[in-house]
């Protein structure tokens, strides 16, 4: 059976969105102020690339542990 997975977005302000994740992960969007916003957040299309080397980064991390080796300081960039 498929999960569902449910992300909320509402806007705080002129710029500003807010997401919301299984009701209690909150993270802010916006722009820089040099491109219209208040830089109260990073842009959608940064957190886009912080969810994808989020995904890849948690499942390295699980390869990692699943082979009993060692983890330290594992970084991606």
């Amino acid at each position: 059976m498929a999960a569902t997975v449910r992300v909320e977005l509402a806007q705080l302000g002129p710029s500003t969105s807010e997401g919301v994740v299984r009701g209690k992960h909150r993270v802010l969007v916006d722009r820089p102020v040099e491109k219209g916003g208040e830089d109260r957040g990073a842009m959608g299309g940064e957190l886009l690339l912080v969810a994808l080397g989020g995904c890849f980064m948690s499942n390295l991390l699980a390869a990692i542990r699943a082979r009993g080796a060692p983890i330290q300081e594992v970084r991606v960039v």
